[in-house]
């Protein structure tokens, strides 16, 4: 039978410091690399990465907290607690942008990439 993985509050390695965090819950070693996830704190006004593609998974960000944008492509959409949005296999995009104060979000339902992406950022 397979190991259960439990990581709760608190746990999970740590990307970042001060405000814009990476929590990594999951980086593909318990999923056998078919599933990443992570919860990644926005501070309001951090700007955006330039936008990428992956070419082998699709990515979904849930927001919790805050107000979000996404840009797929050329396309805006906002985003605030309770959204889920995926982007699609091949698709342009970058990470959100935080639009109100103490923004959270629970992004990076992925592949492991997650956590290589995470630290090049």
């Amino acid at each position: 039978m397979a190991k259960v993985n439990i990581v709760r509050p608190g746990e999970g390695e740590i990307l970042g410091s001060g405000a814009q965090q990476i929590r990594i819950l999951e980086n593909g070693e318990h999923t056998d690399h078919r599933l990443g996830f992570a919860e990644v704190t926005i501070p309001p006004g951090t700007p955006s990465p330039l936008q990428h593609r992956h070419a082998q998974h699709d990515e979904g960000f849930y927001v919790l907290a805050g107000t979000f944008r996404f840009t797929v492509g050329e396309d805006q959409y906002d985003a605030g607690p309770g959204t889920w949005v995926i982007v699609p296999t091949g698709a342009p995009h970058t990470l959100p942008r935080s639009r109100t104060n103490t923004p959270r979000e629970a992004p990076k339902q992925s592949i492991s990439s997650t956590r290589s992406f995470a630290r090049s950022a």
